[in-house]
């Protein structure tokens, strides 16, 4: 991604601030926060940013919802994650606070977390065979932790992925 330098707030007007975020849309999903910093660094003004963001969520041109779930979808296609980390990925994309945590919520009732933290660990305790049990112990505590599970479940799923022996 290329960095730009940011344009002085005003050198946009409202109309071609428009345009760009049409063609930014059009491009790529986003979420209202991330099109007004967009906006912002063009050089629209703050407030003609947020007037275009709020317009586009109401005719439904713009949705943080249904952004905030096609991200989540994302970032757990191949990996599972916690809900630490679901909250943080969405608050970098610049999401409300209230919609990160409808978000997160609704992931968390559609799949079972422990679940998915067992069979991540039992996965990566496969690649593991050839170190010893308390180095195995740590890389799969630190792999799942930095995937934003809580230390409980951490150790639930690492306890069942290497055995008893795990303890």
């Amino acid at each position: 991604m290329q960095s730009r330098t940011p344009k002085p707030p005003g050198s946009l007007d409202k109309a071609q601030a428009e345009q760009a975020a049409l063609t930014l849309l059009s491009r790529r999903a986003v979420s209202s926060g991330l099109l007004i910093d967009r906006l912002v660094r063009r050089g629209a003004t703050s407030s003609d940013a947020r007037q275009i963001a709020n317009h586009l969520l109401e005719i439904g041109a713009l949705d943080d919802h249904a952004y905030a779930e096609m991200l989540l979808r994302s970032v757990t296609r191949g990996k599972p994650a916690g809900v630490s980390f679901l909250r943080q990925r969405l608050r970098r994309d610049k999401l409300d606070a209230e919609v990160i945590e409808a978000a997160v919520a609704a992931h968390a009732r559609a799949h079972d977390l422990e679940q998915e933290a067992l069979a991540w660990a039992q996965r990566q305790a496969d690649r593991l065979t050839d170190v010893d049990l308390a180095k195995a112990r740590r890389r799969l505590f630190g792999q799942l932790a930095r995937r934003g599970f809580n230390s409980d479940i951490c150790k639930r799923a690492i306890e069942a992925a290497l055995g008893e022996d795990a303890r």
